[in-house]
């Protein structure tokens, strides 16, 4: 079952790519992280850019702690407290 509620079933499908992501970026500050890292967590951007903008709602929790862990890992990876490889690997997501 799905905890995702989708707003607004008129929206249109955006593309997964950092061009999409770029915006959002931008707004969070992060527009300075490498394209690798961009990259790894396009996915996770985009979605706060549709659930801000009301395409859709979630409050599974498996998504808010993988938020979470993004905030986190990017954030340790621009104060210098990781390296972008750690970062990297962190938030590798295994696609099955």
């Amino acid at each position: 079952m799905s905890t995702a509620l989708k707003t607004t079933y008129s929206a249109p499908v955006h593309h997964l790519n950092i061009e999409s992501a770029s915006e959002i970026l931008d707004v969070m500050g992060w527009s300075d992280i490498p394209s690798t890292l961009k990259r790894s967590i396009a996915v996770d951007v985009i979605g706060y850019r549709d659930e801000l903008l009301g395409l859709y709602a979630t409050r599974d929790p498996h998504v808010m702690a993988r938020r979470r862990s993004v905030y986190w890992w990017v954030e340790a990876y621009r104060c210098g407290t990781c390296s972008l490889e750690t970062a990297l690997d962190a938030l590798k997501m295994d696609i099955v």
